[in-house]
């Protein structure tokens, strides 16, 4: 329904001083957009439900004399001068409470047509100016203040209006999008097996009786699908199956103490007809390092196998459930008619217009849950509205009709799990070894970006640093036939050694190393990145390091993705002695650069890197400077007894391995592995950054500029633990 203002909408020629824009007065006080809110217009409820608490000026309001103005472009390269309604595709709105943009969107079929089913509505279809007067102006304004504050906690209002994301209509909207991608989208389903053959976790929770859910052992004759969970745990008490408490939750699950957002996901799950529900704290016995070290690897197949996976982006902890309290007409898309006048006539048509709606995604910080969402191929979204993802489309509450994606995006700015999914579910073995190789091979690359993101996010427990990715590493080794070690690939050690401290993180790196010198799991849950390599240019040189051998422990034998406690990697590599020197104003200088500052004190550096602590190279014997250095850890915290560990000491004689070395148009770079001898074995050396080799530098390396293979760089055997 329309109000009369919102059913008469028509945008008249040009006006003076604004030749590009057409303007219409939709209402010309606060008095009368009230009033259109109280009869319910579809379309001041969505404008309304956007606007600022408090009034502020508005240029355009104040020269029409009007609270709410729609404006309309015309000169976007496709209206050209004369635009016609047809072409729109989004008209912006200025009040006296803040600007907003409605897009216009494709039609909603018939089949969305219960989202608008209401209760009829009382009284006449348009109140009188003279009948708004007589109301107290105090009410008309509460009136306009209610659609941005809901207040009902039931899923429908008195007026029937739909409160809740987890309301009966959202149910059904919710079922249409999953049959949908059931019924069309092949590449959500191409790693899924059929309701009979699934593989299904150890334990699911059934919820076929909703007075009492139970945790049941799944074995050869449990059939059928099943939901996940992906939450954050948050504060308050965690309510989990220990050892203590299995039998009782294999009777029934404590209904009394149950976390709202697991019960909101029961709720899910037996709305849309779901026999289980898979969430951690239940089906994972927690505290037993036997169970955990058994579930942990196959996390990436249970939420790669649930047909979809219910992402709680709105509850900030186990205890505040999924499900918002909202009025439902301030997101639903709505029909309006439209004229524009232009120099040819007078265009006429009906557009759809919506609204966008992003809230807090509380679970985006999270580190278990990257490979949560990365496996996940269809995901039911609960936030400040239901949304829908899955591999091929994408819906929300705001825009219900699914909107395709592309199936294979290729561009390095695609959302980093939706890249890392099509890897895993569209993969090629890769071959072995460290000869002379393009810089094609993508799903490594994938790899390496996504630890940059993983690095970004929070862990409640630094030991869980590397077996939160254990679900995603045990698929990519099946995907890619690859050997793990410690985060990284034994096939792509030349560029998975080369990771180093980034800026802008403020928790501090461990000052005892966790695991081998090698793995970036050493420095402890903090912003990692990797060389910068040239997207299209970038070629890899056999001058660099070959891998002899590797070996590698983890903490117990059931996950080998888990913990890492030791290893070592042996390597045969040009080696060169230099002498490490770390300055304060080299350091301020660097940052300076970093923050498009002047140059620093060095001109060897690679401005595409950004170290959090960097230091300088200085050639051994005449004390000048080669290379930057990233350094694992502030020169005053290097763990043990190395020789970094006095605050006192500026220099420090250190060994330089030749890693790789990257030849482009634009410039060539060399990698350098910073090490000091092992105190513990003084056969091995320890990593202690990273460093930056520019072409002007590269003599004292031996390296020759104008053809790097033209004299073989001869190799020594290396061993760091």
């Amino acid at each position: 329904m329309l109000c009369r203002a919102c059913s008469e909408i028509t945008f008249p020629s040009v006006i003076t001083g604004h030749p590009n824009k057409r303007f219409h007065s939709l209402h010309q006080s606060h008095d009368a957009l009230a009033d259109a809110l109280a009869l319910g217009c579809d379309l001041c409820l969505l404008i309304a439900g956007k606007l600022d608490h408090t009034e502020s000026h508005s240029d355009i309001c104040y020269l029409l004399d009007a609270y709410v103005v729609l404006i309309c472009s015309c000169r976007e390269p496709w209206l050209g001068n004369n635009p016609c309604v047809e072409k729109l595709s989004s008209i912006s709105v200025a009040t006296r409470r803040g600007n907003i943009v409605l897009q216009i969107i494709e039609p909603i079929p018939d089949k969305y047509a219960f989202l608008y089913a209401d209760p009829p509505r009382l009284g006449p279809k348009l109140r009188s100016h003279t009948s708004a007067k007589a109301e107290p102006q105090r009410k008309r304004q509460r009136r306009l203040a209610q659609y941005s504050q809901p207040t009902s906690s039931e899923d429908e209002s008195p007026q029937g209006h739909d409160m809740s994301t987890g309301s009966t209509k959202n149910f059904e909207l919710a079922q249409i999008w999953l049959d949908q991608c059931h019924d069309h989208h092949s590449h959500c389903k191409v790693n899924q097996s059929s309701a009979t053959s699934n593989p299904l976790p150890t334990r699911l929770i059934n919820v076929e009786q909703a007075e009492r859910p139970f945790l049941e052992e799944t074995n050869a004759r449990t059939k059928g699908q099943y939901v996940a969970l992906s939450y954050a745990w948050g504060e308050g008490k965690r309510v989990l199956t220990e050892k203590k408490n299995y039998k009782a939750h294999q009777k029934c699950l404590p209904l009394r103490g149950l976390p709202k957002t697991f019960a909101d996901a029961i709720k899910v799950t037996q709305a849309l007809k779901y026999k289980y529900i898979w969430i951690d704290a239940f089906c994972i016995i927690q505290y037993d390092e036997k169970d955990l070290g058994r579930e942990l690897p196959k996390m990436g197949d249970i939420y790669r196998y649930a047909d979809f996976t219910i992402y709680s982006e709105g509850a900030e902890s186990s205890h505040t459930g999924i499900f918002v309290t909202r009025d439902s007409r301030l997101y639903r898309p709505c029909k309006v008619p439209l004229a524009i006048t232009t120099s040819k006539g007078i265009s006429k048509g009906e557009v759809t217009v919506a609204t966008t709606w992003n809230g807090q995604d509380y679970l985006k910080s999270r580190g278990w849950v990257l490979q949560e969402r990365v496996l996940s191929s269809r995901c039911l979204i609960f936030g400040q509205q239901m949304a829908w993802a899955c591999t091929m489309g994408h819906a929300q509450e705001t825009r219900p009709v699914m909107q395709l994606k592309q199936p294979l995006p290729q561009s390095s700015t695609t959302w980093v799990p939706e890249r890392m999914r099509l890897s895993l579910y569209a993969a090629t073995t890769v071959p072995s070894g460290l000869g002379d190789v393009q810089r094609s091979r993508s799903h490594f690359d994938i790899w390496y970006t996504m630890l940059e993101e993983y690095g970004d996010k929070e862990l409640s427990f630094e030991k869980d640093n590397i077996p939160a990715l254990s679900g995603l590493a045990a698929l990519f080794h099946k995907a890619h036939n690859t050997t793990y070690l410690g985060g990284l690939w034994k096939e792509d050690l030349h560029r998975g050694l080369a990771w180093y401290v980034g800026l802008n993180d403020e928790r501090p790196v461990c000052d005892k190393e966790t695991g081998p010198s090698w793995s970036w799991a050493s420095v402890g849950k903090v912003r990692i990145k990797f060389r910068s390599w040239r997207r299209t240019l970038g070629l890899l040189q056999g001058t660099g390091a070959d891998v002899l051998g590797v070996t590698y422990d983890v903490s117990g034998l059931i996950n080998p993705y888990g913990l890492v406690e030791d290893g070592s990697i042996n390597l045969s590599a040009p080696l060169r002695q230099a002498v490490l020197e770390y300055t304060s104003d080299y350091a301020e200088s660097r940052l300076e650069k970093c923050y498009g500052g002047s140059s620093p004190l060095f001109d060897g550096i690679d401005a595409r890197e950004s170290p959090r602590y960097p230091a300088l190279l200085l050639q051994y014997d005449t004390r000048q400077p080669v290379a930057e250095v990233a350094l694992d850890r502030p020169f005053h915290s290097t763990p043990g007894a190395g020789t970094l560990a006095a605050a006192s000491v500026s220099r420090v004689e250190v060994w330089c391995l030749l890693l790789h070395v990257q030849e482009a148009r634009g410039g060539s770079h060399g990698t350098l592995l910073v090490l000091e001898r092992d105190k513990k074995d003084s056969k091995a050396f320890k990593r202690l950054g990273l460093g930056f080799l520019e072409e002007k530098y590269w003599p004292w390396f031996g390296l020759q500029s104008e053809s790097v293979n033209a004299k073989p760089l001869m190799k020594e055997k290396v061993k760091i633990t």
